[in-house]
């Protein structure tokens, strides 16, 4: 409850725990003294529930559902430290399906499934405030 961060600096104040791989955050926490990385989200709020790291990096979505399932009250931050857009790509042997996917992803956007499936789906995972 004591932790504040303001942005990426205040974290070198803290033990910061991420999953292994995520390059954006390797190059994030650069001059981070203590940071460890785990194999995998369950293992990542292990550490949080262990008090082995004060703060984990996490996707928002991604981070609710890892502490649901390990039995944790998390805050989040807000705002978030980073926002990162994010594509579909596909093989290009799968190109002449691009055209079509858009196609559905935006009459899933405009005739309310989206938000349905967001709401029936991700929402229930955000902690009650």
């Amino acid at each position: 409850a004591d932790v504040a961060v303001g942005g990426w600096p205040d974290l070198a104040r803290y033990s910061v725990g991420y999953v292994t791989g995520n390059k954006i955050l390797e190059r994030q926490l650069q001059g981070v003294a203590q940071q460890t990385s785990v194999r995998d989200n369950a293992a990542l709020f292990a550490m949080l529930a262990a008090d082995r790291v004060d703060v984990v990096l996490i996707n928002r979505w991604v981070g609710y559902l890892a502490a649901r399932q390990a039995g944790l009250a998390v805050r989040v931050h807000e705002p978030a430290l980073l926002r990162v857009p994010m594509f579909i790509y596909l093989h290009r042997r799968h190109s002449s399906l691009a055209p079509r996917l858009a196609t559905t992803l935006g009459e899933v956007r405009r005739d309310g499934t989206w938000q349905r499936l967001y709401d029936q789906i991700i929402r229930p995972l955000e902690p009650a405030r």
